[in-house]
């Protein structure tokens, strides 16, 4: 939802969601107006829901600004604790030329300078975001940094060491809590996103399966996603709903016209996915945004994830599971069906095997 005209690009439905009573041992200090830039994807935005929620608990006076890509920016409006939201189109800048580019971020540095923010928080590593963070004048300038550099200097707290080794929720939690002052725990899990629908819908015991991917090595075969619904369809008697994203928009379609009964669900708003998913009964797909939004709706899911990242970037939550792999050409559809067959939360009707 945008709060102005449809130049401004600015967003935010304001604070729909209500900030939970949080008791912090450190005395708070207000920046009335903090802003925080994460140009993360998809999943490293739901990743980082708990980091946000802790520097919203942390200062709920302030007045707090996000500055994101898209369409997280309509994940982070949907998180609803954000007073605005300020988008950026990356991939626009990408692919248009030079000048365009350069004109297209000085409108976002436009749009997050005035006012000035008081402190600015870079929350996912991006060298062109610590140049943006000090053109914004801003006295605190703090950002997550993995390998330091020349524009990493512009930052005046810049938290090294955070970012390997731990999953990306617990790196995004622990630089949030070095940020605020508060100390971490001795032990701890690493902390689950949880993504709230101002109305929550009726779970209707569909499978939905995501068969897009942010990146070529991490799809399954068309084929094989038509083996993986034809098997939970005669396992279980479910309805199946195909997903499919940006990347690949016409293949929930085409998928479902190989499939009689099978719902397509393409191009949907981040909002609209959401609340897809949230009504399913159970999620399939790879490692990718989709899965890590349905673990945040507590939908139960299963995640087709490399084996050496599912450490930093596997799908948490009581009712997320993950079939890690050595690449995505060694699953078979057979391999799928099982895994979720095998899923303690899998809707099963009853007498059904």
């Amino acid at each position: 939802m945008k709060f102005w005209g449809p130049g401004s690009g600015v967003y935010g439905r304001g604070r729909w969601r209500g900030s939970p009573a949080v008791s912090l041992a450190l005395p708070r200090k207000s920046f009335r107006r903090l802003l925080v830039i994460h140009f993360g994807q998809l999943g490293d935005t739901v990743l980082s829901l708990p980091a946000l929620d802790l520097l919203r608990d942390h200062f709920p006076d302030d007045e707090l600004t996000l500055g994101c890509g898209m369409p997280a920016h309509e994940l982070i409006d949907l998180w609803g604790r954000a007073d605005k939201i300020v988008p950026l189109d990356r991939v626009k800048v990408r692919d248009t030329n030079p000048i365009h580019a350069a004109w297209l971020i000085c409108q976002f540095v436009s749009r997050i300078w005035h006012p000035t923010p008081d402190a600015v928080v870079v929350m996912h590593p991006n060298v062109e975001m610590y140049l943006v963070a000090y053109c914004t004048a801003a006295k605190r300038r703090a950002g997550v940094v993995v390998k330091p550099g020349f524009f990493s200097r512009l930052l005046n707290e810049p938290y090294e060491g955070l970012w390997k080794g731990l999953h990306a929720s617990a790196s995004y939690l622990a630089f949030a809590r070095q940020f605020c002052g508060i100390a971490p725990p001795v032990h701890e899990a690493p902390p689950v996103p949880r993504l709230e629908l101002a109305q929550a819908p009726h779970r209707n015991g569909r499978i939905a399966i995501h068969v897009g991917g942010g990146r070529k090595a991490k799809r399954v075969a068309p084929q094989s996603w038509l083996e993986v619904a034809r098997g939970l369809r005669a396992r279980t008697g479910k309805e199946i709903a195909f997903i499919s994203g940006p990347e690949e928009p016409e293949l929930a379609h085409e998928l479902s016209r190989s499939m009689e009964g099978a719902l397509p669900l393409a191009n949907l708003s981040i909002e609209a996915l959401a609340r897809e998913v949230a009504q399913s009964g159970f999620f399939v797909g790879t490692d990718s945004g989709p899965g890590h939004m349905a673990a945040a709706l507590q939908t139960p899911s299963l995640t087709l994830i490399e084996r050496h990242v599912a450490p930093r970037y596997s799908t948490l939550g009581a009712h997320a599971r993950q079939l890690a792999h050595a690449g995505i050409k060694t699953v078979g559809a057979t391999d799928i069906v099982e895994a979720a067959l095998a899923h303690p939360a899998f809707p099963m009707p009853e007498g059904r095997a």
